[in-house]
């Protein structure tokens, strides 16, 4: 797991959200723990996600993962899970871009919970 803390990641977010806004192309960042984030832009949102690699995963992770969601899915059902064609799992939040594409990012309290359920 990774130990970036929730407002670290939030920036790193924001940051991603607009490089990725700006450029019209995915902005993606490893982070530490084999955890990667990236923000996919869209016409009216962008997609924030954070996983791992197929390299990074652990036995049993993704069942952690999805069982959690369902168990206490008040906290975090906003996260969907995905699982990409390269063997990758990142779980994601769609954000509304709002007019202007003007830059948003997960609040620190969905990053929280995002940080928490991978940590299954």
């Amino acid at each position: 797991m990774t130990s970036v803390s929730a407002t670290e990641l939030e920036k790193i977010a924001f940051s991603l959200v607009s490089s990725a806004l700006s450029s019209h192309a995915v902005a993606r960042l490893a982070l530490d723990g084999g955890l990667a984030i990236f923000a996919y832009p869209e016409a009216d949102f962008v997609l924030v996600g954070i996983g791992y690699p197929r390299s990074s995963l652990r036995p049993g992770i993704i069942e952690n993962i999805l069982k959690r969601r369902y168990q206490v899915p008040a906290r975090f059902a906003q996260w969907l899970p995905a699982q990409f064609a390269d063997g990758s799992f990142f779980i994601l939040l769609r954000i509304s871009n709002g007019a202007a594409d003007i830059a948003t990012a997960p609040s620190e309290a969905a990053l929280e919970d995002a940080l928490e359920l991978l940590s299954s």
